[in-house]
């Protein structure tokens, strides 16, 4: 019989409704014993091994489902060990770069443990690389101390934010991250916080702890107290508990275990496997009119917790084995800023995503991307061999066309630039390249050459939009700016057609039930003007060439607007590129700013950058 008590404080503040009301919704449901026999990962410590969990039947919890779904941290990725990209060298090797990780190496004692070293630090079962489970999380021993029997407490915390080196007020210059940017995490719009947690006696004793939050500037809350036997557990923390105000700028959750006559030779094992927010009802929507379509825009939190900063993310519902596919671009952990692409697939895009697969160059991954010709760059070297894939199935073939970076380039100012290259598979996992079907003879005016392609097979042919500062080898005098090119196979492609000068790439699909183009794209503050707003926005085409492009907030979708920006959006539709009225569309936020003051700002904008996405009903 679970001996669970639970409860919410926050001094005088709370009403006892509010507290009742916490009390009410907290659950806990204790499964699979976190300290289980089976093949389970080992932690090798003094006085034996602590086996982890397995996965088993029984072993999984479900989140709750809400109408908009924000994972706050997910600890299938390795060790979320304290965020030390400023406090290393590249050289070095940053070991943790997650915008959300533990404040320190290891839990804070009240008292002296009877263990020391790494048998006192955050480890995790699981590795960035692998394809993972459920059961993938975090991990950390609780020692008594060397008494007889131990009372006080060990605490656990674990940060929402990337912490500075840089004092408020600190003048921004190339890389300076100062104090007043840090990224505190947002809750005020949600309702409940789900914690899937794991704490276990190694001798079976009782075990108890304490959850707390902590908005900027203020004290801690007592969100969750508990005490029983222990063992995996979903705990369901009520927000609306807390005023809406003290939940706008969270640093932190801490975990306190609370040490009562524990024995000599106990242990307690913590397991810390996912924290996601949810609000009941959609609380960003919108519709307005566009080329004479209704668009109706519904913002549904984000898709995952991704590491390394994910972009330019976008795919289709594969009617062959009934899974949402996505394929986007983010950096890795080697080094800063490489971009390569990723994998994940879903049965519900409004549940959750699988862990996602890196397509490496080096075999080093279930995903891999073999060239022949040797001229792409390595996965896992400086710069990358590329994102911005996107990705069409035509007759069981997969087609992925991406922002291609090559070894060995100069064009006497750049050193390397996106070409558009083409990779082809059977598994949308495992890749052979082509080669660049957009050979862009240099990097054009910043650098940057061709990339961030969009593709429809529409009629038999192959319908590629994408962005260029330059121009293909074999087209010297072919626009730039968004552009258009036709090819009957998918491998050759005729001369850009422009679509704009000025406009950025663009996520497009053609909507048969309305005999239009749609394009998902972005603008950046006051870009077209002063009424022009950061953010996501749509247009339309009848022929896929002519488009109208409006700039106010009329064809901005319903998106977090409280953010620096909404960035390279793209849509989930068709094998073929084609999109029904109902459409999810998705895009990079960046919750850290890009530039300040004309300065860069810093490399922690990438580590800060998440997948949102929103539903898009055409009618």
């Amino acid at each position: 019989m679970d001996k669970g008590r639970r409860k919410l404080t926050r001094g005088n503040r709370l009403t006892a409704a509010a507290i009742a009301a916490a009390m009410s919704v907290a659950l806990v449901l204790p499964l699979a014993g976190c300290g289980g026999n089976g093949n389970g990962g080992n932690v090798n410590t003094p006085g034996g091994d602590i086996v982890l969990p397995t996965h088993s039947e029984g072993s999984i919890i479900e989140m709750k489902e809400y109408a908009v779904t924000k994972t706050v941290a997910d600890f299938k990725y390795g060790v979320a060990g304290p965020y030390d990209k400023y406090t290393k060298s590249a050289d070095e090797g940053w070991n943790y770069w997650l915008s959300r990780s533990f404040a320190s190496l290891t839990p804070e004692y009240s008292y002296t443990p009877d263990a020391s070293g790494e048998a006192l630090e955050y480890k995790s079962n699981c590795v960035w690389s692998d394809d993972g489970s459920d059961d993938d999380c975090n991990y950390v021993t609780i020692y008594p101390s060397a008494k007889d029997s131990t009372n006080g407490t060990a605490e656990s915390e674990f940060l929402f934010y990337i912490p500075c080196l840089n004092p408020e007020g600190t003048p921004i210059n190339y890389g300076v991250y100062p104090k007043e940017y840090e990224n505190y995490l947002d809750l005020s719009e949600y309702d409940n916080l789900s914690f899937i947690f794991c704490a276990q006696s190694e001798l079976g004793s009782d075990v108890a702890f304490e959850i707390y939050l902590k908005n900027h500037g203020s004290e801690r809350y007592k969100v969750y107290e508990y005490k029983g036997n222990g063992g995996k557990m979903r705990i369901d923390i009520d927000l609306r508990a807390i005023e809406t105000d003290r939940r706008d700028r969270l640093e932190s959750l801490t975990v306190v275990n609370v040490i009562s006559n524990m024995a000599k030779g106990d242990r307690i094992l913590n397991c810390w496997y996912k924290l996601e927010a949810g609000a009941e009802k959609v609380f960003l929507e919108k519709t307005s009119r566009m080329s004479g379509v209704s668009v109706k825009s519904e913002f549904l939190g984000n898709m995952l917790y991704t590491m390394c900063g994910a972009y330019s993310a976008t795919g289709f519902y594969d009617s062959s084995d009934g899974k949402y596919k996505i394929w986007y671009g983010s950096g890795v952990p080697e080094q800063q800023s490489t971009d390569n692409v990723y994998y994940m697939e879903s049965t519900d895009p409004e549940r959750g995503w699988s862990k996602p697969v890196r397509i490496t160059t080096d075999g080093s991954t279930k995903g891999t991307l073999t060239d022949k010709s040797g001229k792409l760059r390595g996965s896992s070297s400086p710069v990358g061999y590329g994102g911005d894939p996107a990705v069409v199935k035509v007759d069981g073939t997969y087609y992925m066309y991406f922002s291609g970076i090559e070894w060995n380039l100069d064009d006497g100012t750049y050193h390397h630039w996106n070409k558009i290259w083409l990779a082809t598979s059977t598994d949308g996992l495992n890749w052979t390249a082509y080669g660049a079907v957009v050979d862009t003879e240099n990097g054009g005016s910043l650098g940057y050459g061709s990339g961030a392609p969009s593709v429809v097979y529409y009629g038999g042919k192959f319908y590629m939009y994408y962005y260029s500062q330059s121009h293909d080898v074999n087209y010297p005098d072919e626009p730039g700016g968004l552009v258009l090119k036709i090819s009957d196979d998918g491998y050759h492609f005729g001369k850009a057609i422009s679509i704009d000068r000025t406009m950025p790439s663009m996520e497009v699909k053609y909507v048969p039930e309305l005999m239009k183009w749609i394009g998902c794209y972005y603008t950046e503050d006051r870009q077209y003007g002063e009424g022009c707003k950061a953010g996501v926005r749509v247009a339309f085409s009848n022929d896929g060439i002519k488009w109208t492009f409006d700039f106010t907030d009329n064809s901005l979708i319903a998106q977090d607007m409280d953010i620096p920006l909404n960035h390279n959006p793209g849509f989930i539709g068709t094998e073929t590129g084609f999109a029904g009225t109902t459409i999810y569309c998705n895009w990079g936020a960046n919750d850290l700013p890009l530039t300040v003051d004309g300065y860069w700002f810093s490399s922690a904008q990438y580590d800060a950058r998440q997948l949102e996405f929103g539903k898009i009903t055409l009618s």
